[in-house]
């Protein structure tokens, strides 16, 4: 099913006027809400292609990576903290003021950061890690040092874990969402809401206190980045 330009998330950054149908987005890793198709990302933004017979074309090639893995389907979903290359440009997936960007990648390539979304417990004393990028994973309880909102740093070409960025005070974060979007700061203060308003962080950026709803906190390092930003 094709979409209306008109009706296309307000953070893809595509020309809405010029023409009336965009490609319109397949099940997959991320949701429909805060995703852009590999079509999408190929022709409107990076302009490697006018037309999608062209998109197609260079998908057919076998160029196309996202996370180290070929995608050959246009409507593919990308979204935050992936990894797209062609050939040999990578870009990571970045929030910023007006949305999802691509930032080219030079020195991290395989670094691939990924939040843990919830947990959940299975037979066997095991639990399974669910990540917000449809990724998950079981290890048995007793090597269970995850926690929800941590994130997870891959080496996405041996499928193995570096590191893992606790989701705590003093860590260095990046915003994914509301009016500070794309911003970076230090968490210095995480209130727990006992009532069904979401729990709020409360980040220093630019000397600034700024509060905001925890799901919107993303940690990208500790007194550096561990990615480009």
């Amino acid at each position: 099913m094709r979409m209306k330009r008109l009706t296309a998330p307000k953070f893809w950054k595509i020309e809405r006027k010029k023409k009336r149908f965009i490609i319109s987005l397949r099940p997959g890793p991320h949701t429909k809400k805060t995703s852009i198709p590999l079509g999408v990302i190929i022709r409107d933004y990076l302009k490697y292609a006018e037309t999608l017979k062209e998109v197609k074309a260079i998908l057919n090639k076998n160029i196309v990576k996202v996370n180290e893995k070929i995608r050959k389907d246009y409507k593919f979903p990308i979204g935050l903290m992936d990894i797209v290359s062609i050939g040999d440009i990578y870009y990571r997936i970045m929030p910023d003021k007006n949305g999802l960007s691509l930032k080219i990648v030079e020195k991290d390539k395989k670094i691939k950061l990924s939040r843990i979304a919830n947990k959940t417990y299975i037979k066997g004393d095991r639990v399974q890690i669910n990540l917000h990028d449809g990724q998950n994973f079981v290890i048995s309880k007793s090597d269970d040092q995850f926690k929800t909102n941590d994130v997870i740093v891959f080496d996405i070409l041996q499928n193995k874990i570096k590191n893992i960025l606790k989701f705590q005070e003093n860590m260095l974060a990046v915003i994914t969402g509301g009016s500070n979007l794309g911003k970076i700061g230090v968490i210095k203060k995480i209130e727990t809401t006992k009532s069904s308003k979401p729990n709020i962080v409360t980040l220093e950026i630019d000397k600034k206190n700024v509060r905001v709803p925890k799901d919107y906190v993303f940690v990208i390092g500790e007194k550096e980045p561990v990615i480009e930003v």
